[in-house]
């Protein structure tokens, strides 16, 4: 018997920037509905900040909520003036990425 989430590997919706292969997709079904979530992974930037997305499946349709962009931690890195200005530079980057993925 084929479970919901191994049907999903067979037909993934994904947003043009999502730079997963199709095995790399990480689904859970939603506890509250038990509708099938998939989660994407979009570009780094830097070594601090990612982007990813996540969809919940509302079959027929697919509804994609929107794009996110994340930070890692920073509580144990020490940073330079160089190193303060690449993060902001990084920073900027996520956020236009952000902005034209929403």
């Amino acid at each position: 018997m084929t479970s919901a989430i191994d049907e999903k590997h067979r037909m993934i919706f994904c947003p043009t920037w999502c730079s997963a292969e199709p095995h790399e997709h990480d689904f859970a079904i939603e506890s509250e509905t038990g509708r099938p979530v998939m989660s994407h992974t979009g570009p780094m930037f830097g070594p601090f900040f990612t982007s990813a997305n996540t969809h919940v499946d509302t079959l027929p349709d697919l509804q994609a909520v929107n794009a996110e962009v994340r930070a890692f931690d920073l509580d144990d890195v020490a940073m330079t003036p160089e190193s303060l200005r690449q993060l902001a530079a990084e920073a900027l980057d996520a956020a236009e990425w952000l902005e034209a993925n929403r």
